[in-house]
């Protein structure tokens, strides 16, 4: 990617799947970067991401308002997004004084996995809410708790991280929304500052059918 592109700009906005020691190598070459979607640890890179402990926030929030005994954050997968998700659940956590640890962060991630998480939940004897970073996820988790015969949120509460279009049609989630045209016009801004900046998008709730 660098040595087709890096020669040819001054700047470029990455996505949060890259990595900082990726990217520490090209500190030289390319003067200045911007990471979406996510924190960095690297002084010479701008960061715009969405604010973390208010999503974690409006999270406990929500599912604890709507009667859930037992919250859940999912690690869909091994990405920054979601490790800084479940990081500010469990610092957020300690804060408020909810009763949430490592053990309340879960990682069903093949089929086989949200299968069974899906039948451990049908037996729990509390109300459960899980929280979601990753819309797909939710999505297909929503399919194995119908086919086990959970009911959603009577059962189980389901809200999920993002709000794509995929998780707002006619049955739509309770999610978190991220304003994604927000984050890049951000983006596009700290590339024209003289030095980084680490910016935060502000997250919203809407209530859905789902919890």
């Amino acid at each position: 990617f660098f040595s087709t592109h890096a020669g040819s700009c001054e700047g470029i906005i990455f996505d949060n799947v890259w990595r900082d020691d990726v990217l520490a190598k090209f500190h030289d070459r390319l003067q200045r970067m911007v990471v979406i979607n996510r924190r960095t640890s690297l002084e010479f890179v701008s960061a715009v991401y969405p604010d973390f402990d208010r999503s974690a926030l409006l999270a406990f929030a929500h599912l604890y308002a709507r009667g859930f005994e037992r919250i859940y954050f999912i690690s869909t997968h091994d990405d920054y997004y979601v490790q800084q998700t479940v990081d500010a659940g469990l610092r957020v956590a300690r804060e408020i004084g909810a009763e949430f640890d490592e053990a309340s962060i879960r990682n069903p991630r093949t089929a086989e996995e949200r299968q069974a998480f899906a039948a451990e939940l049908k037996q729990a004897d509390q109300r459960v809410g899980i929280f979601s970073p990753d819309d797909n996820w939710s999505l297909l988790f929503q399919a194995d708790l119908e086919a086990a015969g959970v009911e959603i949120p009577r059962k189980v509460g389901l809200l999920t991280g993002i709000g794509t279009k995929a998780v707002r049609g006619p049955r739509r989630f309770s999610t978190l929304v991220v304003d994604f045209e927000r984050m890049g016009e951000l983006a596009v801004n700290c590339l024209r500052e003289e030095k980084p900046r680490q910016q935060t998008v502000e997250v919203k709730l809407e209530v859905g059918s789902t919890t």
